[in-house]
């Protein structure tokens, strides 16, 4: 091709940045037009050059080559190295599927590991931190610093929180691990931002020139701010006084120089093979999706941002199509580069479309060429191969949906629950009817068969004193095992309020009217007024601690007894004992006593009463899968203060018995831990077992080992590990409503709730919601249960629709629930 060296080329370039920086590079007889346009650059498509970009000679874009290769969601599916996840719900079944911890990581067995640091002469930084469960969240449609979260155990419970988290429904987002070992920068997090083009015949280049972006802050593995691990120029530039700027460097060079203008220019040869290797791999995957450009001679110029590792490896973060032409500092080093990146650009691929010329590729590297070339006519109109490609892509997407909503379905109605483990339960198991949906479990839950089984064994072969004398004996150590409890005294009753009833008559002797009893104001009624009535008799004063307002009460010398619930029985918030008996420790010189109602708690979390060091902590059977007893544990050295007995009558050896089966029951459950079996009916609403499978189930767990105080604590990390997706699933359905109140404190989290959740709703009664829920085979409750008016008073209700869930209750029963508060008239 013959081209006049006297011809003027005409060239459009849109948006005011692009145009300063380029149009000065081009030669001198190139004049900027609106028609007739050789070259045209734009760093999006715009409507006023819709009816001429088609047929210049070179344009800025290949056919969809934007939504694509700048495309989070796109590189995301492509590279299946990042997870993709739609709004909070997605977030929390992304976490699920990962087995993400929602506890803080314990680093004392973790050993430091060395970042190297790029700066000459700068010592290596040793971290101790694990980052194996860290991830970066980014908004899969935000450019900048907007957008981008780093996600670790110490904070994942802020993320999942439908009351805290910013991830927002039907939205897109995309989770990459956090990438270590790093390689730093005077100690700081950098990532290298590195130039690359894809072009219409399907090559890709590199250029070997780049910056360094920095983070503002060193790099430590416990600081969570932006500041130390997010390098995006948009993040760090607004502190000049930290703000490093564009830092050169050159992937042709293995030691760092100093460039023309004076700055360090840092020398990245040994990531040069990584770098390559992964711009190769990203023309090869969005190839079949950028087709159809060579009419109008078509590129993409890319911003692409890596994290370099200490194994020579290096992370792709991002690609911009095309990435700023501005700089963020404007120093003459920033801006000589890019001039540079650009000029390469020019003569090797755009001189050649426009003027004829050979490629001149420069500083430009190739390392990708398609093996094979499709022939493609010259004639293909690039904006109907833009529609194609779009539809290549829908197509693509669409099927992976449908696997991922196949395999999100099957998870669904898989998880959040223990594999087998309504098989021990013959309420799940009833062949004559479907099982209720049991959300009233707060009440009292249902009876594992080995529980049942042991307290007809007692009726079966009564035996007062050899028999019942054993059940007793094995009750107690029993649950000394299952409440952390074994250097306490374990006294039995009917039920907790008369064993609390007893304990408050037993302190009659020891108060008087120069003591003061601090009560919480969300404690069950039981734990009130047996404490007010003695108060009233005795002349102790009474202190009321509000703990919606107060994390811990005001206490002083003469305080003598301090009277809490564990978690209330409404907003399901689990109380911090152990630091609430530190303060009352300090705050009344070890003189006051603690007393703690554990009956809404002991069903999900691990009482420890040793460890927590409270002085009585009393529980109901009948509401942590027992038989009805009430249990209330003691420190000796807080008994022997008491003059009165604390049991009273013949205790119900039945119940005992039931209790050492209880025991069984955690046995087992603390077993399925580590237990890789899986039935995918197991966890389904309805299923119904013949009466082999029960017994072969009451068989096994029978055969479990003694209970010992690590079956119990595993027991709970797997109630735990279950119960909190479902409690966030539930929270999370039920503000889906505006017109829905859930009751919560102030300082309520996730990390403390409990799978207890009572709402209200603005229009539609109570008593109708949970009719409803009857009607569709659900079992809820719309109580005041039993809480003290002051409470009632100071979160503004009389009663409240109540859900209780435990960890025999699935996911499926609660999209189940959700479905029909959903179709009720006037919920939305």
């Amino acid at each position: 091709m013959t081209v006049s060296i006297n011809k003027n080329y005409t060239f459009k370039i849109t948006g005011s940045a692009a145009k300063s920086r380029i149009a000065p590079l081009l030669p001198d007889n190139w004049v900027e037009g609106d028609t007739n346009v050789d070259f045209l650059w734009e760093n999006a498509p715009r409507a006023v050059t819709k009816s001429f970009r088609d047929d210049v000679m070179c344009y800025s874009h290949l056919p969809n080559g934007t939504n694509i290769l700048d495309s989070k969601w796109v590189l995301a599916r492509l590279f299946q190295d990042a997870h993709c996840f739609t709004g909070l719900a997605g977030f929390q079944n992304f976490c699920r599927r990962q087995q993400c911890s929602s506890d803080v990581v314990d680093d004392e067995e973790s050993f430091p590991q060395r970042c190297l640091d790029l700066f000459p002469g700068y010592e290596s930084t040793d971290i101790i931190t694990n980052f194996s469960d860290w991830w970066v969240v980014k908004d899969a449609s935000s450019n900048g610093a907007g957008g981008i979260w780093v996600v670790s155990p110490q904070n994942r419970s802020f993320y999942q929180d439908a009351r805290t988290s910013p991830f927002v429904e039907n939205h897109r987002y995309v989770a990459q691990p956090y990438a270590w070992p790093l390689v730093l920068f005077q100690g700081r997090k950098c990532h290298v931002r590195v130039y690359g083009l894809v072009t219409s015949d399907g090559r890709a280049f590199v250029h070997d020139r780049a910056f360094l972006h920095v983070a503002n802050e060193a790099f430590t593995g416990e600081n969570m701010q932006d500041t130390v691990h997010i390098t995006n120029c948009c993040a760090n530039s607004h502190d000049l006084a930290q703000f490093s700027g564009e830092i050169c460097a050159h992937f042709g060079v293995d030691s760092n120089r100093l460039t023309a203008e004076g700055e360090i220019e840092i020398g990245l040869a040994r990531y040069k093979q990584a770098i390559h290797d992964k711009v190769a791999q990203l023309a090869e995957r969005t190839g079949p999706f950028l087709r159809g450009g060579h009419r109008n001679g078509g590129f993409e110029y890319l911003g692409l941002d890596f994290i370099l590792t200490g194994d020579d490896s290096a992370f792709l973060l991002e690609v911009n199509a095309p990435p700023s032409q501005d700089t963020a500092t404007g120093l003459p080093h920033a801006e000589a580069l890019h001039d540079a990146v650009l000029q390469d650009l020019l003569h090797l691929w755009v001189y050649p479309r426009v003027l004829g010329q050979d490629e001149q590729p420069g500083d430009w590297q190739c390392v990708y060429t398609p093996s094979v070339v499709e022939s493609v006519q010259a004639s293909v109109v690039p904006s109907k191969a833009a529609v194609v490609n779009k539809m290549r892509w829908a197509l693509l997407e669409r099927k992976l949906s449908k696997v991922e909503d196949i395999q999100e379905t099957k998870l669904m109605e898989n998880s959040f629950c223990v594999p087998g483990i309504r098989k021990h339960f013959r309420y799940f198991q009833n062949s004559k009817r479907k099982p209720l949906v049991y959300f009233e479990n707060a009440g009292g839950t249902q009876v594992p068969i080995c529980v049942d089984n042991a307290v007809q064994s007692s009726l079966a072969l009564r035996d007062r004193s050899i028999g019942g004398k054993a059940c007793v004996a094995s009750a107690r150590n029993t649950l000394q095992l299952l409440l952390g409890a074994q250097k306490c005294r374990i006294f039995l009753g009917a039920n907790a309020s008369q064993l609390i009833s007893n304990l408050a008559d037993a302190y009659y002797d020891l108060l008087s009217s120069d003591d003061e009893l601090v009560i919480s104001t969300d404690n069950h009624l039981a734990n009130i007024q047996p404490w007010v009535k003695v108060a009233t008799r005795s002349g102790a004063a009474i202190q009321w601690w509000n703990p919606i307002e107060e994390e811990f009460p005001f206490l002083n010398k003469s305080t003598r007894l301090v009277i809490v619930p564990h978690a209330s029985n409404v907003l399901g918030e689990v109380r911090d004992l152990h630091s609430l008996q530190r303060h009352v420790r300090r705050e009344t010189c070890g003189r006051a006593r603690i007393i703690v109602d554990g009956v809404a708690a002991t069903p999900h979390r691990f009482a420890a009463v040793d460890a927590n060091e409270v002085d009585w902590y009393v529980i109901s059977c009948h509401k942590v899968f027992g038989p009805h007893m009430g249990v209330l544990c003691g420190k000796p050295d807080a008994f022997k203060e008491l003059s009165c007995p604390l049991e009273y009558g013949t205790l119900n050896y039945e119940a005992c018995g039931g209790i050492a089966g209880l025991g069984i029951y955690i046995s087992a459950l603390a077993s399925h831990l580590s237990s890789q079996r899986h039935d995918d009916d197991e966890c389904l609403v309805g299923n119904t077992y013949s009466k082999e499978k029960e017994t072969f189930e009451t068989a096994v767990c029978e055969d479990i080992g003694a209970l010992s105080p690590e079956l119990v604590k595993n027991a709970y990390r797997l109630i735990r590990q279950v119960e909190l997706p479902l409690t966030k699933m539930l929270i999370e359905g039920l503000q889906r409503s505006a017109k829905v109140s859930i009751l919560a404190s102030p300082q309520q989290c996730l990390d403390r709730q409990l799978p207890i959740v009572s709402f209200l709703h603005s229009d539609l009664d109570g008593e109708l919601i949970v009719e409803a829920c009857r009607r569709a085979g659900i079992i809820c409750r719309y109580d005041s249960f039993l809480c003290s008016e002051r409470f009632m008073k100071q979160l503004k209700f009389q009663r409240v629709v109540r859900f209780s869930l435990v960890h025999y209750n699935t996911a499926k029963e609660i999209s189940y629930v959700l479905k029909v508060l959903q179709s009720l008239e006037g919920w939305f």
